[in-house]
Parts: structure tokens; sequence; C-alpha cells
């Protein structure tokens, strides 16, 4: 027998029991993992583009004179993206 308590959950209210679930979704920082992964990538693109800068030569000729700054400011860019983003 339902008792009267409606469609609420264990007695609680509905709009609590919609608090509860806006909780259990944003359980990281970043509001929900696919931010998190974002923000990732975004630091492996950075590390990456440093190790790349470091073996640029003295007169820049190489790929890597060309390619560290693109994925420098492209792991920038996701680092920012991923803390903007509200999912």
């Amino acid at each position: 027998m339902n008792s009267g308590q409606g469609s609420t959950h264990h007695g609680l209210s509905p709009s609590a029991n919609n608090a509860d679930e806006s909780n259990s979704r944003r359980s990281t920082p970043f509001g929900s993992l696919s931010n998190v992964i974002i923000f990732l990538f975004g630091i492996v693109c950075l590390v990456v583009g440093y190790i790349l800068l470091s073996i640029v030569d003295a007169q820049a000729t190489n790929v890597a004179a060309i390619l560290s700054p693109i994925v420098i400011l492209a792991g920038f860019g996701l680092v920012a993206l991923s803390l903007l983003l509200k999912q």
C-alpha cells in the first residue's frame, strides 16, 4: 500500500529527489566526466607541445618549430574550454 505518499521515494518531496539527482551528476569540480577528459587531453597537449618546443634547433628550421606553438595553444584552448563548459 502506498499510504498517501504519492510518487515520492522514501517520503521525500519531489524537489528533494531532483536535488539529489543534480548533485549526483555534478560529482566532479568540472561538472561532468567529459569535461575532465577534455581537461586531461588539454594537459597532455601542453606537455607534448613543450617537449616539441625543447627540441627546436637554433635556426628554427625543423618541423617542431612549426608544430610546438600550435600544440601549446590547442592545449590552453582545451583547458579553457573544459573549465567554461557546464554539462
